[in-house]
């Protein structure tokens, strides 16, 4: 499977990823803790100053509800999540952007991502790529390409609807270097604590049979033994 072939080749940067402050930018809300919740979990028991900004308010899913108590109940998973993994709510802003329109709204974003940038000086900033095939982790990954620019910090991508789309990695490895991998070792069961907080969105606790949550073939892509990154190389073609 891709998950075991990129993780046999990933270079395990456990160890020297702990100390590093990080600003994780999630296109909704869920998606930073599926890419990257046993990384920040380690990262905060370590004292690493963390932040994540959450772009969308996750009004659209599930369908079949109404989109400002879908906003209500994701703004309020995400605080749970973020409070299990360890992260201070001060440390958590979500923007609440209208779903499957961050396309039109590429240059406010950006702004807005460089302002965190800029706010923070993390070593790390951790993104959706560009090559995602959701439209909006598509736009998060090109506005936080553009948005780091010269910045100092350095650029990861991960993966969340690119597990059902494999020839996507293509597009994301062509301007990335070897991938690393942080261990999930330790903080696994934190990180499926705070992922059974979304339940609006997972197959987990109980809701495997629900039509609109996520299937547990694509969850397990996020549980297992390590969180995959692609570090970006911006010098050569960022797509910006």
């Amino acid at each position: 499977m891709i998950g075991d072939a990129l993780g046999q080749w990933a270079l395990d940067v456990t160890n020297s990823s702990g100390p590093r402050s990080c600003l994780v930018i999630a296109p909704h809300p869920d998606d930073e803790t599926l890419a990257c919740g046993a990384t920040l979990a380690r990262k905060v028991e370590m004292g690493t100053p963390v932040r994540v900004l959450v772009v969308t308010d996750g009004s659209r899913w599930p369908p079949d509800r109404d989109a400002d108590e879908n906003a209500a109940t994701r703004h309020a998973e995400l605080r749970r999540a973020c409070s299990v993994l360890g992260i201070d709510e001060d440390t958590v802003t979500h923007l609440l952007l209208p779903e499957t329109r961050l396309h039109a709204e590429l240059d406010g974003v950006t702004d807005v991502i460089a302002d965190a940038v800029r706010q923070m000086s993390p070593d790390d900033v951790f993104t959706t790529s560009p090559a995602d095939p959701h439209a909006d982790h598509a736009a998060i990954g090109l506005a936080t390409r553009r948005a780091v620019g010269r910045s100092p910090a350095r650029l990861l991508e991960y993966g969340v609807w690119q597990w059902e789309h494999p020839r996507s990695w293509i597009r994301t490895m062509q301007t990335s270097k070897r991938p690393e991998a942080v261990a999930t070792t330790g903080f696994l069961e934190k990180k499926r604590a705070a992922l059974s907080e979304y339940r609006s969105q997972l197959a987990m606790s109980g809701l495997e049979d629900d039509e609109h949550t996520m299937s547990r073939l694509l969850l397990h892509h996020f549980l297992g033994r390590r969180e995959i990154f692609f570090p970006v190389r911006l010098g050569s073609d960022s797509g910006a």
